[in-house]
């Protein structure tokens, strides 16, 4: 997710200056639209589960993220694909920031979620030399292509984490985890 959304953030403005339009102003939209991304993902988190919530975030992000690889579009579609993948991709990224303190147990969730943090910050420094080596709008083209793909693991991914926190209480040690296997709405004997 991370690469997503650093990447979106950071190839945004590059990416439209090549496209004569005002950079500044999709920037703008770009970052206001991640308001409508926290929104739609405190509000799914809550009633999906978060597995599904940040599939969905995922989904949408890398399918906008995609349009925005086609650099021939009008302006204001490349525009509203930008607004939706940055919105989209932060919603899975807040997400993240949900669920794994609720999959590890107290003892270990400081370490977690810090463990999860420091490789974000890595795919972050990456990004930075995938979204600046750009010279024209088809290799900036390409480096959000490389987003989009991102995006699209990032859902495939999300679907295959092994458990669904919602409604399940937080663990405090190791030796509780094993109830960490059941889904949401599962009851135990």
């Amino acid at each position: 997710s991370v690469i997503s959304y650093y990447g979106l953030s950071f190839v945004t403005p590059l990416y439209f200056s090549f496209q004569n339009g005002n950079e500044y102003v999709v920037t703008l939209l770009s970052a206001l639209a991640e308001i409508p991304g926290m929104v739609a993902t405190s509000y799914l988190v809550d009633r999906i589960g978060r597995k599904k919530t940040k599939a969905v975030m995922f989904s949408a992000g890398g399918a906008a993220t995609l349009v925005l690889s086609f650099n021939s579009l009008p302006f204001g579609v490349l525009t509203l694909a930008a607004i939706v993948g940055r919105g989209s991709v932060l919603g899975a990224f807040n997400d993240l920031y949900v669920y794994t303190p609720e999959v590890y147990p107290t003892t270990s969730r400081a370490f977690g979620l810090g463990l999860c943090s420091a490789v974000a910050r890595i795919a972050g420094i990456i990004v930075s030399y995938i979204s600046f080596a750009n010279e024209s709008a088809s290799e900036a083209a390409s480096a959000v292509l490389v987003y989009s793909i991102a995006a699209f693991a990032g859902a495939v991914l999300s679907m295959m984490l092994p458990y669904e926190t919602k409604g399940r209480k937080l663990e405090d040690n190791d030796t509780d985890n094993s109830a960490g296997t059941l889904e949401a709405g599962d009851e135990r004997d």
